[in-house]
Order: C-alpha cells, then structure tokens, then sequence
C-alpha cells in the first residue's frame, strides 16, 4: 500500500525550533522520519511527500534518508503551500489510484493504528479516519494554546476552553494599558488608571462568561 505525506506547510508554531517543522527533532529524531519509520514498521515501503516551504532542504534530508533506509520517496511539490491541506493532497491525484495511507508530518502516533486500519475492508468512494478520544493524555496539549486546533481535532475540554479564552485576552490588556497610559500621559490623572482596572475586569468577565 502507498503512504501519501502532507509536509509542505511553514509550520509557524515550531518556527523557534527550525526553520523546518517536519525536521525539527523529537527524542533526536525528526518529527517526519517517526512518521515514516511508523508506517514502515508495518510493511509500508512506497512513499509520496508533499513539500512546500523550505521543500529544498526537506527533500534532500529525505533522499539521503531514503537511501539509508531503504525506501521508496516520490517527492511532489505544493506551491500553494500557505493555502488549505486539500490543496497538497490534490498534488497525488494524478500518481495515486488505489487506497492510500494518508499521513501528515508531524502527527505522532503508535503503528498499532496503521495496522488496525489496513485490516479494515474499504468499499469504493469510502474512507476510514483515524480520531483520538484519548482526553486523558498528559503529554498532549488538549486546548488553551491553539483552541481552534483543539476544536478540529475534537480534543476540546471545559478546563482547555477557558484556559483559551483567558490566554486570548492578554492582547487586550496591553492594547488597553498602552491606550490607558497615553491618556495619562496627556493629562496626568491617576484616576485614568482605576477606570482601566474596573473597565477591563468588566470586559475580562464578559468574554469570559457572557
């Protein structure tokens, strides 16, 4: 079975770790390679990428890693890579026709998985995807620093939620204060500073329970 990789989009919230997201090492193994040597383990050998940002530097990472592995890379290229991740599975429309193990960079997961779902019988025009209802797990960031990610994994929870909001509102508070400050720069009048506090807890508690 083919394997089709999603990898070409900037990845902005690893950017201080690499200026390439599906390199940047977990355990002093690159997210990408784990993904990959995932999906090996369980038999698959033939392998389509999609590169985007900084394609260059990952596809020769991956050739030479192809080479000492033992792998089949076929490398397609997304132009369009700051746009949706449909665009980059377009990219196999015209090199895959069969069922496809469909991967994405940086998702890390156990091989377990992969062999559960190539059991699974698939009809024409069908696809089986793979949701994690695990809210219980302590290494995963279930919500508060991205609760939109959050939301389109399913991965919400009432605790992450609230955490989201509260961290979202640290934008308005300096945006106010630096408002507030140039208002008692004009006129010196510490009062400004009492309206700030009130007009901000009241603002803080509408978004948060309104």
């Amino acid at each position: 079975m083919k394997c089709l990789i999603i990898a070409a989009g900037e990845g902005s919230r690893l950017s201080n770790r690499g200026n390439s997201k599906p390199l940047v090492p977990l355990l002093e193994l690159p997210l990408i390679e784990r993904v990959i040597l995932n999906a090996k383990g369980v038999g698959i050998t033939d392998f389509y990428i999609v590169t985007g940002y900084n394609g260059e530097k990952l596809r020769n990472h991956l050739d030479q890693f192809a080479q000492n592995r033992d792998l089949k890379i076929t490398h397609l290229i997304n132009n369009q890579w700051e746009k949706e991740n449909g665009l980059s599975v377009l990219k196999a429309k015209e090199k895959i026709d069969e069922n496809f193990i469909l991967l994405m960079s940086d998702h890390i997961f156990d091989k377990s998985i992969l062999e559960d779902l190539m059991q699974e019988k698939v009809a024409d025009g069908e696809i089986i995807l793979a949701v994690d209802y695990n809210l219980e797990n302590k290494i995963v960031d279930i919500d508060g620093c991205d609760g939109e990610i959050a939301r389109l994994k399913f991965q919400t929870s009432e605790f992450g939620g609230w955490y989201d909001a509260v961290l979202d509102r640290y934008a308005d508070a300096f945006l106010l204060f630096g408002l507030t400050y140039y208002a008692y720069f004009l006129g010196e009048n510490l009062f400004i500073f009492i309206y700030w506090i009130f007009g901000y807890y009241r603002f803080f508690c509408e978004q948060l329970y309104c």
